[in-house]
């Protein structure tokens, strides 16, 4: 037994390399932005004056991003080609903004074709500028989705999606139906670096978990809202409106979507009893505007007044002037301009909740109950009609309702600056390269999964940049992820066919080596025999340094003559084997150099808290898998020798696994069915080694168990078989525990009885047991980790 540390543990060399590159984080970053030219932007292009309406999200990351120290090419898509073709200097925020001639631009006559060739020919235009300027980064928008698919699949560098909300035919994406469809569902699932999504209320978080690949990062954020307020006698320099009268104010493009013809006709059955009381401002702009112009000077004549398109700064003005706030939008009612409305507290009425399509749902989460005056979407103009009716004649309900979403906005949202600092953060780290992607087959409850989440979290801290991939669906998984750490699993299930089971590795491994491909990590880690198969193999012929990780015994564990022949084979390729036990060592020497294989033994969360015996219940505990592995019949059958003479002391099993009725079947033919507890999965298992009297770990075979390091620094008496891998470097026999010979249930049974009847020995092996151990602090094994992760 070495109790010196962990560094004189480790006989062989740390293998040493050259580290990769890597550009200084929060360096200025080139940015080539690529957006569609927003109607709200056309007035800008013809006079070269920056005075943006529409789009807040992307007019204020321009404006950021040009007084920054970042480096930014705009180029516009123009999709018509009004604008195609031309450079135009913004001289407010001094920039030169390329239009990209699109489908616009060529013959009608090439139908359907059209579109893609337009599309094929701003991705040759943009791929000739990322040659010119080299940028770190290449930001989309979400209606320029399929030039950002083809960089992001086919470039090597990191492609962001923004995505300003999620419109009906975003939906419809993955009900199939068409070639334009497939396409763009093929394009979404493209391996973006970052997508960013507008939460306006139209289901974004939801709609990403469809339409993206699982592994993509992802983010939902609000919008920001304004810094300054406007005192109500400004709003008269913007437009004049009419005095003494309840101002309900709309606010969007003037299309179907928006709900513009449902607020009319509002309005115009309010014509005859609130004419003299109640004025309508509609701003905005669209294929719309003529027509409702019209309709308004017929049905509501003198109650309705249209502003037009109005600046962002001269929209302050009109909300402060408002009373009432009414957003009818089909997609989410958690626009910008419903934010700005919320801020300056004014009443606001919006459509109720859709649970179906998830429109809503998270705005009616996040802010408080009876603030918004919901609308029943059954009879909408009915019910909007009534509210206005009943909000005209109660001022101090639309003051309450508005306050209360004045104070909601107000710890929710942040300023336009800190949204977009945050957003730029967001980018920063996806230009930054994955450092460490670590590889296993589940999160479940076992111990290799218990280390992976200790070590995750340590290189997290250490400055890592950390990505965890599993091949089981990340519902399973049972340890929680350090935040920071990215979670992707591959969802390929295992199969005990063996062609198809092929088959399903095989589409493990491409799928493995996309993630790869798409992190450009310096190391990836694969933990556990199958897996570390899968590792070296989607790993061949890519820049990445290959490290595998066995935390078994080689000598007694078998996957199959053709898993332990891969396994060997895949090691050999491997640059860095390491090993939680010395016998795995000892057994990898035979066909591995010492500079390519570590000892690095498992780490320990806990610190000793001198909770030894004299505290603890008559309890004798077991943890692991139900698994033949684990020698729980051979505990069984001991304890059932020993039951009679124990009549206060029970057993209690943790885990689970294939051998639970069989086990609990062997508990009832023993007759010890009321003495023995089978637990099943515990989420919190260090409460049991502080009250449990003893540990068995009767294993026929183990690499480092875990469960019984993490006994020993509880403090916990410990019997331990004699072929439980490593565990004899940890155990003395008599000093810090007793061994007793594997699958011998008789000499068990002996040691039961003897650490039981005295409770001074307990104390005494359980004292010792915490000095064993007390080397193995996470700190410790972490600078292990780090010379071999480079």
């Amino acid at each position: 037994m070495i109790r010196h540390g962990i560094a004189s543990r480790c006989a062989l060399p740390l293998p040493t390399f050259s580290s990769h590159r890597r550009r200084p984080r929060n360096s200025p970053m080139r940015i080539l932005a690529v957006l569609r030219l927003a109607s709200g932007l056309r007035t800008s292009m013809e006079t070269g004056d920056w005075r943006p309406t529409g789009s807040p999200a992307l007019v204020a990351l321009i404006e950021r991003l040009s007084a920054s120290s970042h480096r930014l090419r705009l180029v516009f898509t123009d999709k018509d080609g009004a604008f195609s073709g031309r450079t135009v200097r913004l001289a407010k925020i001094r920039k030169a903004a390329a239009i990209l001639a699109g489908a616009g631009c060529l013959p009608s006559s090439l139908g359907r074709l059209r579109f893609y060739l337009g599309e094929l020919l701003q991705a040759c235009a943009v791929w000739r500028m990322q040659r010119q300027c080299r940028p770190d980064i290449l930001y989309f928008d979400r209606s320029n989705v399929l030039l950002a698919a083809l960089f992001a699949r086919f470039g090597r560098i990191p492609v962001v999606l923004r995505v300003l909300g999620v419109t009906p035919d975003m939906k419809t994406v993955h009900v199939g139906g068409g070639l334009y469809l497939a396409v763009l569902e093929w394009a979404y699932r493209s391996p973006f670096a970052l997508v960013i999504c507008t939460q306006d209320g139209s289901g974004g978080g939801q709609w990403l978990e469809r339409a993206l690949r699982p592994e993509i990062e992802r983010h939902v954020l609000l919008n920001g809202i304004g810094t300054g307020q406007v005192t109500e006698r400004q709003a008269g320099a913007v437009i004049p409106l009419p005095a003494g009268k309840t101002l309900v104010l709309f606010v969007g493009r003037l299309e179907n979507i928006k709900g513009c013809d449902e607020f009319l006709d509002a309005i115009a059955m309010l014509h005859k009893t609130h004419a003299d009381r109640l004025h309508a401002v509609i701003v905005g702009t669209g294929s719309r505007e003529q027509e409702l112009r019209s309709r308004a000077n017929v049905v509501a004549p003198g109650m309705v007044t249209f502003t037009g398109a109005v600046s962002h700064k001269d929209m302050s003005a009109l909300y402060s002037a408002a009373h009432v706030y009414v957003s009818l939008n089909r997609q989410g009612n958690l626009s910008n301009a419903n934010l700005e409305a919320m801020k300056y507290g004014l009443c606001v009425i919006a459509p109720e909740p859709d649970p179906v399509e998830g429109i809503d749902v998270e705005t009616a989460a996040m802010l408080p109950p009876d603030s918004i005056v919901w609308l029943f979407r059954t009879n909408e103009k009915e019910s909007l009609a009534h509210a206005l009716i009943r909000l005209c004649d109660a001022p101090e309900e639309r003051l309450r309702r508005g306050r209360a979403l004045s104070d909601a906005i107000a710890s929710l949202a942040t300023s336009w600056p800190q949204r977009i600092d945050h957003e730029l953060l967001l980018i920063e780290e996806a230009r930054r390269p994955v450092d460490v992607v670590a590889v296993i087959s589940d999160m479940g409850p076992g111990g290799a999964q218990r280390v992976l989440s200790q070590l995750t979290g340590a290189w997290q801290r250490a400055g890592r940049k950390v990505a965890l991939v599993t091949l089981e669906e990340s519902e399973r998984d049972f340890y929680p992820l350090p935040e920071g750490v990215r979670r992707i699993a591959l969802t390929a299930h295992a199969s005990e066919a063996k062609l198809r089971g092929l088959a399903r590795n095989a589409v493990r491994i491409l799928a493995l080596r996309q993630v790869l491909r798409r992190f450009r990590p310096t190391s990836v880690v694969g933990f556990i025999g199958t897996t570390n198969v899968l590792v070296v193999a989607a790993s061949a012929f890519l820049p990445i340094r290959t490290i595998v990780s066995e935390r078994n015994d080689p000598t007694r564990q078998s996957f199959g003559w053709l898993w332990d022949l891969l396994c060997q084979l895949a090691y050999r390729h491997a640059d860095v084997v390491t090993a939680n036990s010395m016998v795995a060592v000892r057994a990898f020497r035979k066909f591995l150099p010492a500079s390519r294989l570590l000892y690095v033994p498992n780490p320990l969360s806990i610190t000793a808290n001198g909770q030894t015996a004299l505290a603890r219940e008559k309890i004798v505990l077991a943890v692991g898998r139900l698994h033949p592995q684990k020698g729980h019949d051979v505990l069984l059958r001991a304890f059932a020798r020993v039951a009679p003479q124990l009549d206060s002391w029970k057993l209690v099993v943790i885990g689970e696994g294939d051998l639970a009725d069989e086990l609990r079947m062997l508990a009832e033919q023993l007759d010890i069915a009321d003495r023995v507890e089978f637990l099943g999965r515990v989420r919190d298992v260090f409460q049991w080694y502080r009250r449990a009297g003893l540990f068995v770990m009767a294993s026929r075979y183990e690499g480092t168990p875990n469960a019984l390091l993490e006994a020993l620094g509880h403090g916990c008496a410990c019997i331990v078989s004699d072929s439980a891998g490593d565990a004899q470097e940890y155990i003395r026999d008599g000093e810090n525990g007793l061994t007793f010979p594997v699958d011998d249930s008789a000499e068990l049974a002996k040691a039961l009885c003897d650490l039981a009847r005295s409770e001074k020995i307990r104390v005494r092996l359980g004292s010792e047991g915490i000095k064993s151990v007390s080397h193995l602090t996470l700190d410790n094994v972490a600078s292990v980790w780090d010379k071999v992760l480079g």
